[in-house]
């Protein structure tokens, strides 16, 4: 399965409930973006966010680099306003897996999940070539394994759960002829108590 990767990719701008999805044997796997609930600026989330020039601090970028210093600064400062704007935000990647149908059934809700990812964030002037959204999809593909690995254990829990009904309604036909038998020893098998134990058999292929 490390090959397997979403076909459809997230776009340039991703709003909450913005989904791709990927077809896999018996399962449909969609993963989405929600927001996530911790709302908390990146400068209070990230230690360094702002640069210094001090090297004692944790955004010490070289006090004999003021150019980039200067990038780093401007580019912080863009972050901030655009997060007090709602122009980007903190999301997180759910992968719920479905059976595949005509109508999908929901199979395995929150399969693989993971948050705080900076989503539309905002582009690095000296990185131009370079999406911000398009590391959504590396990490829809790196949870998809696990998601993967859920829905079959969720399927296999569904399979060995029809199975015991199954062997549960067998049992409850098999008991009625064998009363029927002990009731009426002498009698012989009829044409209803045959059709009954061949539904029990066929239950249990």
């Amino acid at each position: 399965m490390k090959d397997l990767k979403f076909k459809e990719r997230f776009g340039h701008w991703v709003t909450p409930n913005d989904s791709i999805c990927v077809m896999v044997d018996k399962l449909k796997l969609v993963a989405r973006i929600e927001q996530d609930d911790d709302n908390t600026p990146p400068d209070e989330r990230q230690d360094g966010f702002w640069p210094s020039k001090n090297k004692n601090d944790v955004g010490f970028v070289g006090k004999d680099n003021l150019p980039q210093f200067y990038n780093y600064d401007l580019h912080a400062h863009k972050v901030m306003d655009a997060f007090k704007a709602d122009k980007w935000f903190y999301g997180v990647m759910v992968v719920d897996v479905y059976i595949r149908g005509s109508n999908d059934i929901l199979l395995k809700e929150s399969a693989a999940v993971l948050g705080g990812l900076e989503v539309n964030y905002p582009k690095i002037s000296w990185k131009k070539s370079v999406e911000p959204n398009d590391y959504l999809n590396d990490i829809a593909n790196d949870l998809l394994d696990d998601a993967i690995r859920a829905g079959y254990e969720e399927l296999k829990k569904l399979e060995l759960a029809a199975g015991k009904t199954v062997n549960a309604k067998a049992k409850e036909i098999l008991d009625e002829v064998l009363e029927e038998i002990i009731c009426h020893p002498d009698a012989k098998m009829t044409y209803d108590m045959r059709q009954k134990i061949e539904q029990a058999i066929y239950l249990l292929k």
